[in-house]
């Protein structure tokens, strides 16, 4: 027998450095590989996505409905959102009592046998006996409840209930930022679309009118080239937040006259309900309201941990084993657990507390304060790209009747060429700087509509198609941000 298991440690001993020898080693992709997975997540990128007819005009609204649809950042937050769901979902199992089962098999190589000695002389006293059978099967089935263990992941399940609401209301900001992006990369996609074919015929014009004058015709060009760069930035950037790989395929509509930009009222009154809306809608704000109550559920578990655990345990026990008297039972059981040391740092334990929950405190408070700053500066700032724009509309009205002036002036072919276009080319960036500053107007609409909490994205936007969808959207717009309006707005 000794022989035998002395064979079985020397087999160990030898698998082992045969087993640690195995180490596993990097394995990179190859460029064929890479290439292919890249295809397979473009695939992936635009699957089962809507297409709108390519002889229609991507509307502003049909832009916000692709991007919650589609942007990928939105996707991530959906998902984040959704995850914290599930895991709020988890943690309620924490409540209900453990129930466990377990089964088993042993064989043992000899008897598990014993033998006793006397006490007063050493001799053995008796013969070898056993109350163990070599194979045995035995199984039990046990439920346990804690009592300090409930009271703790209840306050846990609290605290992950809030957690979920403040996923929850970090998926609705991004959804928000997202719709403020898209409106400004709209607004300036549309500007840029609306010069490219007045840029690309001025172009023409001004590399054969100036074509001797090398300086004036290198700095003219220059300033074409960087017009011309900012058209394409925009569209791509409007492309990649809708989605879209490639926005040639879908024509943004250039209005004649501008959409309407409000002029938000500035009575006392309107701006106290504008920043109260805003508190109550602020995701940063609100975030901070729940971490407040989650800090507090933290303070509970903290201080019932510091009790003592009561715990009730009942269980139903098998065993194969034939020298047992009875093969089956109950078996029933009461602890109480507790750590002493606990009662020693019972006032740090405290006072951390009360520190941590004054730091969120503080931390809600300056929330709050930053919310209502950011409404008055965000409407603050709008107010200025409407001061902004009514200029900019100004000096093209008048840039536009100096380049009438200029084409009807009597002059040599040559000093008619060089000054209209100089006046061709002034005309055109101040009808470029209107549209800039009317985009810029939007961006600022924009921002103070996320700052306000304004949501008008409905609860199943992800199950509506895109026209629906933005008719949903413009719908709301317009129904949440009526009570802030003055109704007077310019074209």
């Amino acid at each position: 027998m000794f022989k035998n298991g002395l064979t079985k440690h020397f087999r160990i001993l030898t698998v082992a450095p045969i087993l640690a020898s195995c180490t596993v080693v990097p394995d990179p992709y190859t460029q064929t590989e890479l290439a292919q997975i890249a295809r397979a997540d473009r695939e992936l990128i635009f699957n089962a996505q809507e297409e709108l007819p390519a002889e229609n005009f991507l509307t502003l609204e049909q832009a916000f409905a692709m991007a919650l649809k589609y942007n990928l950042e939105n996707r991530v937050a959906l998902l984040e959102a959704t995850l914290a769901n599930d895991t709020f979902n988890l943690n309620q199992t924490d409540l209900l009592p453990e129930l466990a089962a377990n089964a088993g098999y042993t064989n043992r190589s000899n008897q598990l046998a014993s033998f006793s000695n006397s006490i007063l002389t050493g001799d053995e006293s008796l013969e070898s006996s056993s109350s163990q059978e070599r194979e045995q099967f035995s199984g039990d089935v046990s439920f346990s409840w804690n009592l300090l263990d409930f009271g703790v992941s209840y306050l846990t399940a609290k605290q992950g209930a809030d957690n979920y609401l403040i996923a929850q209301k970090a998926r609705e900001k991004v959804m928000l930022t997202l719709l403020q992006e898209v409106r400004s990369a709209y607004w300036y996609a549309v500007a840029m679309e609306a010069m490219e074919e007045q840029l690309e015929d001025l172009y023409e014009e001004a590399e054969n009118i100036l074509e001797d004058l090398q300086v004036n015709r290198r700095e003219t060009l220059q300033v074409l080239d960087q017009v011309r760069q900012s058209i394409n930035t925009s569209k791509t950037r409007l492309a990649e937040l809708i989605n879209v790989e490639n926005l040639n395929t879908i024509r943004l509509e250039v209005p004649e006259n501008y959409s309407k930009l409000f002029r938000i009222s500035d009575d006392p009154e309107v701006m106290q309900e504008m920043e109260m809306h805003a508190l109550t809608n602020s995701a940063d704000y609100i975030t901070e309201v729940y971490n407040a109550r989650i800090e507090q559920e933290e303070t509970r578990k903290t201080m019932l941990q510091l009790f003592p655990g009561l715990e009730f345990s009942h269980g139903e026990n098998y065993s194969s084993n034939r020298f047992l008297l009875n093969n089956t039972w109950g078996q029933a059981s009461a602890n109480i657990t507790g750590d002493l040391m606990n009662l020693v740092n019972l006032e740090t334990i405290r006072k951390v507390r009360n520190t941590s929950e004054q730091l969120i405190l503080t931390r809600k408070l300056a929330m709050n304060m930053a919310v209502v700053a950011g409404v008055n500066i965000t409407w603050q700032d709008y107010q200025n790209s409407l001061l902004q724009f009514d200029r900019a509309t100004l000096l093209n009205e008048i840039d536009s009747q100096l380049f009438e002036l200029t084409n009807i002036q009597e002059a040599n072919a040559v000093g008619t060429s060089i000054a209209t276009i100089q006046s061709k080319l002034r005309a055109f960036s101040s009808a470029m700087g209107e549209r800039e500053a009317y985009a810029a107007a939007q961006t600022a609409y924009g921002a103070y509509l996320t700052s306000l909490g304004v949501n008008p994205i409905p609860g199943n936007f992800l199950r509506l198609p895109v026209d629906n969808l933005a008719m949903s959207i413009e719908e709301n717009f317009l129904s949440e941000m009526q009570p802030f309006m003055a109704l007077n707005a310019i074209e």
